[in-house]
């Protein structure tokens, strides 16, 4: 049994109290200023599981939107590589809910993370996480 990390940057866990000024802002987001110490736990990025799109033109014509509208077609789940019985694989939540919407088995083996942290200074910096959405 092992841990496989299908996202693709490292997955670092932290706990609360490691976490500079830790905020909950809203029902969904974490901001802080920094972290303190190392992880309790990091999982380096061991390849990377999509989700196929793609995109068809709507013959529909929308006068109210500017540019092309196109609607997005959700395809197979692509890069879970070797997964064996027993491993656990972290991925993006969109594909793990995609992964239960088609009723595949590997998704009761798939993890996201939790309680995402992120800078407070640059929103699109990730602190690390404190723990796993299953």
């Amino acid at each position: 049994m092992k841990v496989i990390n299908l996202t693709p940057h490292p997955v670092q866990v932290y706990t609360p109290e490691q976490f500079v000024n830790l905020e909950q802002t809203d029902d969904k987001t974490w901001v802080a200023d920094g972290v303190q110490g190392e992880p309790v736990a990091e999982y380096p990025s061991q390849g990377v599981a999509r989700i196929a799109t793609s995109v068809e033109s709507v013959s529909t014509y929308l006068p109210v939107l500017a540019g092309e509208v196109v609607e997005t077609v959700y395809g197979q789940i692509t890069g879970l590589g070797d997964m064996k019985p027993g491993d656990t694989a972290i991925v993006s939540l969109p594909t793990k809910s995609m992964a239960v919407a088609a009723g595949l088995v590997v998704a009761k083996y798939m993890v996201s993370p939790y309680k995402v942290v992120r800078s407070r200074s640059n929103g699109s910096l990730v602190l690390g996480c404190m723990g796993f959405t299953y």
